[in-house]
């Protein structure tokens, strides 16, 4: 009878431990990254991009397989968007109210996973985003590529409102007008972040 109750027993344990997975999680740094913003007037296009990305985030692989991605943050400093035209970028950086407000945040939230192919996935990030100190829900539809020496790839486009953050362009020519969507191109490439050894 004990017997039978410790096979019964283990068979349990056994069927309960199916259900679960265990997902390591590693740890990613930015080894670097690039924020393109883009819009139109009447008059001209214009376009504006930053090499200086912060973030980090955490990526789990099984079976060499991206399984989970959280948390997923970023930031950019505003005054890093440059362009050929330095007058442009000052009146853009008024636009961002880069005072007080001289970051662009993200924050995760959720993510969605869909393969693509192998080692290729669609990754749809929810998060939100803090644009001259109003903070949205923006949703990030990115391209992500797992290569074997375990750097990571991530682009995509999608498109904001300026209204949604209370931006709105002034200062320009006379009957000139503007678009209200700004595209964003975002293009990262992540490495496993490596801790450094406590000497004793």
């Amino acid at each position: 009878m004990k017997i039978y109750r410790l096979k019964f027993f283990l068979a349990t344990i056994y069927i309960i431990s199916l259900g679960w997975t265990i997902v390591p999680k590693q740890n990613y740094s930015l080894a670097d990254g690039v924020m393109e913003l883009s819009g139109k007037t009447s008059f001209d296009n214009w376009k504006i991009k930053s090499n200086n990305m912060q973030s980090d985030g955490q990526f789990s692989l099984i079976s060499g397989k991206l399984a989970v991605v959280s948390p997923f943050n970023f930031s950019i400093p505003v005054k890093s968007f440059e362009s050929a035209n330095k007058f442009r970028d000052r009146s853009i950086y008024k636009y961002l109210k880069s005072y007080p407000n001289d970051q662009i945040y993200f924050r995760h939230v959720f993510t969605s996973i869909r393969p693509l192919g192998k080692s290729r996935y669609l990754l749809k990030i929810t998060g939100n985003v803090n644009i001259a100190g109003i903070t949205q829900v923006m949703i990030l539809n990115l391209r992500c590529t797992a290569y074997t020496d375990s750097l990571l790839l991530l682009s995509g486009t999608t498109v904001m409102k300026m209204s949604k953050f209370q931006i709105f362009p002034k200062n320009l020519p006379a009957a000139a007008t503007y678009n209200d969507n700004v595209k964003v191109v975002i293009s990262m490439r992540f490495k496993p972040y490596k801790q450094r050894k406590q000497s004793l």
